[in-house]
């Protein structure tokens, strides 16, 4: 994920797992007494509009189950919840560009394994075995790489940029500086990388960009002293990246704004500004619209004001508020109708976690299709009749 809740997760190490085979399920006795009214039997959730599949494919996420996390299925519609690793600790499922793999991380005795499998839990394997724990899991857009934030090799306290080829676990080192790199994001094409990187006692990070072809790297969003957690639009024209603010002038809010700025570095400006924290902006897949999670500046003052969701134009016009009941991570179906994400609800004697929902573009038909304690959701594209270019990266 992208908050700096997860980066400092992160300094303390990542929980992850793998196994088995796949097990198809409805609600479980601990599901039960979470399961929403509208929660019928075999883990449907009916009232959720069934045209959300085929053509959506299916949701992958982490679920905590006792002491362990395991990966799952899910049909948008809420039929068909299955899981696809048992005991242990599996996290980070990232779906490959074609629909066809989920990549996950698994910690071990011997160090964390970034592994792939086929959709069905079958055929699990592992690519590479590192010291650490992976973070940010990216596969690039011809399917052939991952990227991902590890360790350093020459200071354990220190992360940097790698990249592995998914057939072969050959893998090398993209960046690596004095400081923290994670959330490696490809352009479209695979040519270029952004990420972020923070300075050693994390008072700051910049977004750089990486040219796969030419082996530069540049900074970014230059003289933005906090900035991070960058998406690219669908036709790689644009980034919109996390900008961190100390106090909101006139104020006592802190928090994030969303900047969008050309891929060529030029023409910044904020998305949506005022007193709230927006973040974890995604795309739509037609690049009309991003969603993003917002919370009004009350939340710092009083926990029970809680997160919600909203959506804007890539130049700031239209904003629309969809939620305002603790949803955040959204993700957009392929065919942009769509949207899920999981719910935080947040409250003075701690969070608690709401499960994983799913509802429309505009808002609407927001429906629970699984319940608990629900992380890294990520939704199965559809595969495109014209593949992208094999990259040549190396």
């Amino acid at each position: 994920m992208k908050t700096p809740t997860a980066v400092m997760l992160a300094a303390g190490g990542l929980l992850v797992a793998g196994a088995a085979s796949a097990t198809t399920i409805g609600p479980s006795a601990a599901d039960t007494g979470a399961a929403p009214a509208n929660r019928g039997v075999h883990g449907r959730a009916t009232g959720v509009d069934p045209t959300a599949y085929p053509q959506n494919g299916m949701l992958v996420y982490t679920k905590q189950n006792n002491r362990d996390l395991d990966i799952y299925t899910v049909r948008p519609d809420g039929i068909q919840r299955t899981q696809l690793t048992f005991g242990g600790r599996a996290s980070r499922p990232a779906w490959s560009p074609d629909g066809s793999q989920i990549a996950y991380v698994r910690d071990t005795r011997q160090g964390s394994q970034i592994k792939v499998m086929d959709p069905d839990g079958q055929n699990k394997r592992t690519v590479i075995t590192v010291l650490g724990y992976p973070a940010s899991l990216e596969w690039s857009p011809d399917g052939l790489w991952l990227a991902y934030s590890g360790p350093s090799e020459t200071d354990g306290w220190e992360a940097d940029i790698f990249q592995v080829e998914v057939a072969s676990g050959a893998a090398q080192t993209l960046f690596g500086t004095e400081g923290y790199e994670e959330a490696p994001v490809w352009s479209p094409n695979g040519k270029k990388l952004l990420y972020m990187s923070w300075d050693l006692n994390f008072h700051g990070s910049r977004v750089f960009m990486l040219d796969t072809d030419a082996a530069t790297t540049t900074e970014f969003a230059l003289g933005v002293k906090h900035a991070g957690w960058a998406t690219w639009t669908p036709d790689g024209a644009q980034v919109v990246y996390e900008t961190y603010s100390d106090f909101e002038q006139g104020t006592d809010f802190y928090g994030f704004d969303l900047v969008a700025q050309d891929a060529d570095g030029t023409h910044a400006h904020v998305l949506e500004d005022g007193p709230s924290d927006e973040r974890e902006a995604t795309f739509r897949p037609q690049g009309d619209r991003l969603c993003f999670s917002r919370g009004d500046s009350n939340f710092y003052r009083d926990p029970s004001y809680w997160y919600g969701l909203s959506t804007i134009a890539p130049d700031g016009t239209g904003y629309v508020r969809l939620t305002r009941t603790g949803e955040h991570e959204p993700v957009w179906s392929p065919d942009g109708r769509f949207i899920a994400a999981i719910r935080t609800q947040y409250s003075r004697g701690g969070n608690h976690q709401k499960g994983l929902w799913v509802l429309r573009a505009n808002g609407s038909h927001l429906h629970q299709i699984v319940p608990g304690q629900v992380w890294d959701i990520d939704w199965q594209p559809v595969p495109d009749p014209q593949p992208p270019a094999r990259s040549t990266h190396r």
